[in-house]
């Protein structure tokens, strides 16, 4: 309820106690690891990557999941920590290979490396996955963009912004523009 009032401070601080009572729990390491992860997707939330990081860590520590994996291969890509990213999208994708957000996220990865071939397949994939994406309608547009297809990187960053108004903030913030 805090997270979604966007009260991060008192979301953590719970997270934190459910990691703590959770750890006394006869079935401790699946609660754990998802007292971890949530409170690590609430650090995201609050644009305290490094820390999320730390608690995806943990959480796929005592139980690695795809989405797990995911979460934290965006987290480092946004980071800069780009190949440590893609090491994790790729033990997400080999737990779930037709998992459009970590194909996603793998993409993200590619293009903030330079590498835009790589870039816009993943992104074609996740986009036959699921086609209204905006990442990754935005993504493969700045890709296209880069790649000088100026009319594709229209046609996908325009109908990224029509889904998400703050698309292109979004990415800058994460350090692609």
């Amino acid at each position: 309820a805090y997270l979604a009032e966007r009260d991060y401070e008192r979301a953590i601080a719970d997270y934190t106690a459910a990691v703590k009572l959770e750890a006394g729990a006869a079935d401790y390491r699946a609660g754990l690891a998802r007292a971890y992860y949530e409170r690590g997707h609430t650090l995201y939330d609050r644009r305290d990557y490094h820390n999320a990081i730390a608690d995806y860590s943990e959480a796929i520590r005592l139980e690695p999941t795809a989405q797990r994996f995911n979460s934290r291969c965006w987290s480092r890509a946004i980071v800069g920590d780009l190949q440590a990213a893609l090491d994790d999208c790729n033990a997400a994708l080999k737990l779930r290979p037709d998992y459009a957000d970590a194909l996603d996220s793998r993409a993200f990865a590619y293009l903030k490396l330079g590498d835009l071939d790589k870039a816009i397949a993943d992104y074609d994939a996740a986009l036959k996955l699921e086609p209204r994406n905006e990442y990754s309608l935005y993504g493969r547009g700045i890709a296209r963009q880069k790649k000088g297809d100026e009319q594709g990187a229209a046609a996908d960053i325009e109908a990224a912004k029509k889904i998400r108004a703050t698309i292109v903030d979004d990415f800058a913030r994460f350090g692609v523009n």
